[in-house]
């Protein structure tokens, strides 16, 4: 099935273009799957950071933490599509935006030691938010530890001049509208497949193309040849490329024509020698038939004749087996 030029060509062409579309789509899918996680992860900064400056300007109005936060837990939640908690400074849960279930438990390497003389307004009962179960030790003195320095992730601190008034911390709601990773992903991934597809057909197209135009003269060389060796030594080709190919076919040609212009000399050379036997061999016949018909008698004269004649007829014979 591969004997020929043109399927090698093809096949080769074939292998060659699958590996890189299949390198490209590899790559293209990876740099889209990095690139959207970049962008998830920039979308979900974004929305937390929508939330601190909605919770930031409504302390900054009201100066404490109280039921009056409460409508706007809710309606962020609305809007970003993530549940909201809402702890103090000391890590003590105080609101929760609607079905947003038990607090997450606070880290203990979260609490950010307060400034003297800046401790945030906590509200009148912190940590006992509506919604939320009072901690066991709403001073803060107790289950956290020493105030260490925070590390806030995933809890998000609420900064006003420089002074921490509480935290929160965000869950994804179940069935939110928002972007869908694995759903991108894999219709990214289908996507890829159908054009590396496409693609692909295209491209073994045009190598068939290609191929056969590359061997198309091959082909009508191969057709003059066995031709040629078959007896017609008129066959030519006419092939109008260039390179090695165009070489090739001119000197088939050439050799073709000296061939031709070979056979017709040694046509014309055994005529020539048909010829000149004919009229020594003639002349031998013509005698004999004389002595048989007794028209002549075997004289020496005679003898000597045919002698001389055989010796031409001999001759001729040693040049012809020289050619």
């Amino acid at each position: 099935m591969f004997n020929s030029l043109q399927s090698r060509l093809l096949l080769i062409s074939a292998v060659v273009l699958a590996v890189a579309i299949a390198t490209i789509a590899i790559l293209a899918s990876i740099y889209t799957g990095e690139t959207f996680r970049g962008f998830v992860a920039s979308d979900a900064q974004a929305r937390t950071a929508r939330i601190v400056l909605a919770l930031s300007n409504h302390y900054q109005t009201y100066g404490i933490w109280d039921n009056r936060v409460q409508p706007l837990l809710d309606n962020m939640a609305t809007t970003t599509g993530y549940y909201i908690f809402l702890y103090n400074p000391t890590g003590q849960p105080l609101y929760k935006s609607n079905d947003a279930g038990n607090f997450p438990q606070f880290p203990v390497n979260n609490v950010m030691p307060q400034p003297q003389g800046q401790a945030p307004n906590q509200g009148v009962n912190p940590g006992q938010g509506p919604r939320g179960p009072n901690n066991p030790n709403p001073q803060g003195n107790g289950p956290f530890g020493p105030r260490t320095r925070p590390n806030f992730e995933p809890f998000v601190p609420i900064n006003i001049n420089n002074t921490i008034v509480g935290f929160i911390h965000t869950l994804p709601i179940p069935n939110a509208p928002a972007i869908n990773q694995a759903a991108f992903q894999e219709s990214n991934n289908i996507n890829l497949l159908i054009a590396a597809t496409v693609a692909g057909a295209v491209a073994v197209g045009l190598s068939y193309i290609l191929a056969r135009t590359v061997t198309a003269p091959l082909a009508s060389l191969t057709r003059a040849a066995k031709r040629l060796a078959k007896g017609d030594l008129s066959q030519r080709v006419h092939i109008t490329e260039r390179g090695e190919i165009g070489e090739l076919a001119e000197a088939f040609n050439m050799m073709a024509e000296s061939l031709e212009r070979n056979e017709q000399l040694r046509r014309n050379m055994v005529s020539d020698v048909a010829h000149e036997l004919r009229t020594p061999l003639t002349n031998i016949r013509g005698y004999l038939e004389a002595m048989q018909d007794g028209l002549l008698e075997p004289k020496p004269e005679l003898l000597a004749s045919l002698y001389e004649e055989t010796m031409l007829v001999n001759r001729l014979i040693n040049d012809l087996q020289q050619l």
